[in-house]
């Protein structure tokens, strides 16, 4: 299992940050369905491709627009 965080911009970097304290040994990515950010590191962690997500994942929306929020909606 792993904790995805999908968004790497400012409320996804502040989800890092609470995710990274009580994660423990549990790794911690971000994921993006931009193929230019997929393999940049934010923080010291690794964005990986939305579809790229396993069925074991568990994953936060990080987003401030709402419109952007609605469209994630459909990430399964």
């Amino acid at each position: 299992m792993r904790i995805v965080i999908y968004n790497a911009g400012g409320f996804g970097r502040e989800l890092l940050r609470a995710a990274l304290h009580i994660a423990g040994q549990i790794e911690v990515v971000f994921a993006s369905d931009d193929c230019e950010q997929v393999g940049a590191l934010v923080n010291g962690v690794a964005i990986v491709s939305a579809s790229s997500l396993r069925s074991d994942d568990r994953c936060a929306l990080a987003v401030n627009d709402p419109a952007e929020a609605q469209a994630g909606s459909t990430l399964s």
